[in-house]
């Protein structure tokens, strides 16, 4: 009979280094796939990308949707998540 092993236990410190980890891993790869400055057209097709987007994703720049102070919102479509979202971005950054 195998020795019991004790249960592992992660705290939060735990799970922000693997999430940490998990981004920049796959910032590293987007980076290396559309390159380290890039288009309106090319970030379109990084939000279109499954490998980095799970749900689709469209930008909008526009302030309408924004509070103050704020540059960028996402909203859910009325569907969920599965619908999509849409990121509103500030003017600012057209």
């Amino acid at each position: 009979m195998a020795p019991a092993t004790k249960p592992l236990k992660f705290g939060e410190e735990d799970g922000c280094a693997a999430l940490r980890g998990h981004v920049e891993g796959k910032a590293r790869q987007a980076r290396a796939r559309y390159g380290p400055e890039f288009s309106a057209s090319e970030c379109a097709a990084l939000l279109g990308d499954g490998d980095f987007v799970r749900f689709a994703t469209s930008i909008e720049l526009t302030e309408t949707e924004l509070m103050p102070g704020e540059f960028a919102f996402a909203k859910v479509s009325p569907q969920g998540p599965k619908g999509g979202f849409t990121l509103f971005v500030h003017e600012h950054f057209r």
